[in-house]
């Protein structure tokens, strides 16, 4: 071989050889790389996960702390869902506890899109709480409803004795919304056992509080007074309990049979100089309308004049306030106006309360549904583990069932809104009517009161509707849809629950300055049906739909009212002509 090609062989074969070795240097080299990424990203999550275990360690003691902490840190290091959904979590819980009522559900949302694959019951349990604490910030309490009874289910499962209290409250809190007294009172009487056997003595304190607020709906004013003085003589040391305590004993105070108003008015002082707290907005229209109940007007209208000229008028609470004090000084026009404001803001409340199957079994509703799912969720698992090609033909058949009935469900849903807006249509139009016609003279004031009455039936001549709109479809073929049945449900329960009677009966005297005890008393009513009839009547319920709550003939209905008519002309009452107008 000449010596020419001989050294390009060596050369080749040198350079063969370097190529090899720098492969596997650099080999080496891209693995040493990695093994040094991968410990650098191990350290910076363990770093991220002591912070964030640090954050839920004092979340409740120290939540300011917490919120900050949590926006200091770089979202960009949160490179695993699991600390996505950890951070959303306490994110979400802390802005809770430090009262900031966020109607934003996002920033919830990857704890609840992981979570509900791979939580823990305590996990589960949390989230599903918090979001629907979310909700109900936004007055969507078919959603809040949902999520509580998701997360009673997980509370079946864990020992958070505290956060099953939490939820027991909050589930109080929302049947107050719904004016259901049984179910608060029984949610808060839970929430109260689960503090107790915690021993956190903070939160038992500010339960009485709760379970006050249900004895108080319910009208049993000797045990809510009892349970008041008990909280606020054991959390009297902390100032953030009992200013909670004394607010809501004064709002009692001034709403119960046989108003007090000297003792609303010096609970309201005593929270305001002894504890050092700020009236909220409620607070001070319930110490205007003590104020001039007590005879010192003059703080009353200093009061009014402040409260007429916030900028937010949609605080429900105040705006009744206002309308009661108007109402008793005999300024009927102002006092509509300031009813009028407040039926606008509840509208939301109300579209919220249609939405559900029926308020009174929502939470069995939501249960049950919730059972149904887990239980089709198993059949589905067992099934694909036989046979892969017949679990795929279940879950397609399953499709299939589930968008027949979301259509169908969606057909009924166009229709009950249907029915809400011509109803508002039709209560806005009446209404605008009746205003036009106002005049602040004395000799128009019965005119007011006729209108006063008229407005405030708005929410119960909603019920009236849909009661007619059942009726109408009582021999459809989908009448055995879900929301029919409760329909069903409900005036089965109205017509043997005295206690949601009590209720109706009740909202009617409070909003309607005792109308029904003047009655009762001026006409020597008795009988329990009698006063339902009558109750029925006030409330604006058709002739049909009170036929069918009290098993009367329609013409039976026609009779007993033209009667009544007659015996109230006959009397010598100087409530006589507004009983006239009611009825």
């Amino acid at each position: 071989m000449p010596c020419g090609i001989r050294a390009s062989c060596k050369l080749l074969q040198i350079t063969l050889y370097l190529r090899n070795r720098i492969f596997v240097v650099m080999k080496y080299l891209q693995g040493f790389i990695l093994f040094v990424s991968f410990l650098f990203v191990s350290c910076g999550n363990q770093e991220i996960k002591l912070t964030l275990s640090e954050v839920e360690r004092c979340i409740c003691e120290h939540p300011d702390n917490a919120l900050e902490t949590l926006r200091g840190m770089n979202q960009s290091s949160l490179n695993t869902k699991k600390l996505r959904a950890k951070y959303a979590l306490l994110y979400a819980m802390a802005l809770d506890k430090n009262f900031i009522d966020t109607t934003d559900v996002s920033v919830i949302m990857p704890a609840v899109d992981y979570y509900k694959r791979h939580g823990n019951p305590d996990e589960k349990l949390k989230t599903h709480f918090y979001l629907g604490r979310i909700y109900l910030n936004a007055r969507r309490l078919d959603k809040a409803a949902y999520e509580y009874s998701l997360a009673e289910s997980e509370a079946e499962k864990t020992q958070d004795l505290v956060q099953k209290g939490l939820l027991f409250m909050n589930f109080s809190y929302l049947y107050n919304w719904i004016h259901n007294n049984d179910k608060q009172l029984k949610y808060a009487e839970k929430g109260l056992a689960c503090y107790m056997e915690a021993g956190d003595t903070s939160r038992m304190n500010l339960s009485y509080g709760d379970l006050a607020r249900a004895y108080h709906g319910r009208q049993e004013w000797d045990k809510a007074d009892s349970l008041y003085r008990i909280g606020i003589e054991k959390a009297k040391h902390d100032s953030l309990v009992v200013s909670n305590l004394l607010a809501n004993y004064a709002k009692m105070k001034m709403i119960q049979t046989e108003p007090d108003p000297h003792g609303a008015i010096s609970l309201l002082e005593s929270l305001s100089h002894e504890y050092h707290q700020s009236l909220s907005i409620i607070d001070y229209g319930v110490y205007a309308y003590a104020s001039d109940m007590a005879g010192d007007h003059t703080t009353c209208g200093q009061i009014v004049a402040q409260l007429e000229n916030l900028d937010d008028k949609h605080n429900i609470d105040a705006l009744i306030w206002l309308y009661r004090i108007y109402n008793r000084r005999g300024e009927y026009k102002k006092a509509l106006d300031y009813l009028q404001s407040a039926k606008v803001y509840n509208i939301e409340v109300l579209d919220s309360l249609l939405a559900l199957p029926v308020s009174e079994g929502l939470q069995d509703y939501y249960r049950s549904a919730a059972e149904e799912s887990r239980v089709r969720s198993h059949k589905i698992l067992i099934i694909s583990a036989v046979s892969l090609s017949f679990a795929v033909l279940l879950f397609m058949i399953f499709l299939l069932y589930h968008r027949v009935r979301l259509m169908k469900e969606r057909e009924n849903d166009r229709q009950m809104l249907h029915l809400l807006d011509e109803a508002k249509r039709v209560l806005e139009q009446e209404n605008a009517e009746l205003k036009s016609k106002y005049d602040i003279s004395e000799d128009e004031r019965k005119k007011v009161r006729l209108s006063l009455a008229s407005v405030y039936k708005e929410k119960f001549v909603t019920m009236g509707e849909l009661c007619k709109a059942y009726l109408g479809l009582n021999g459809r073929s989908d009448k055995k849809d879900l929301i029919y049945y409760h329909v069903e449900q409900l005036i089965s329960d109205i017509n043997g629950d005295n206690n949601l009677f009590d209720k109706f009966e009740s909202r009617i005297n409070q909003d309607l300055n005792g109308i029904l005890v003047h009655m009762k008393e001026d006409l020597g009513i008795a009988d329990k049906k009698d006063e339902r009839f009558i109750c029925y009547l006030i409330a604006g319920l058709d002739s049909q739909t009170i036929a069918m709550l009290l098993n009367l003939s329609v013409s039976n209905v026609y009779t007993k009212r033209s009667r009544l008519r007659e015996r109230i002309r006959k009397l010598d009452s100087p409530y006589k002509e507004d009983y006239l107008l009611m009825i």
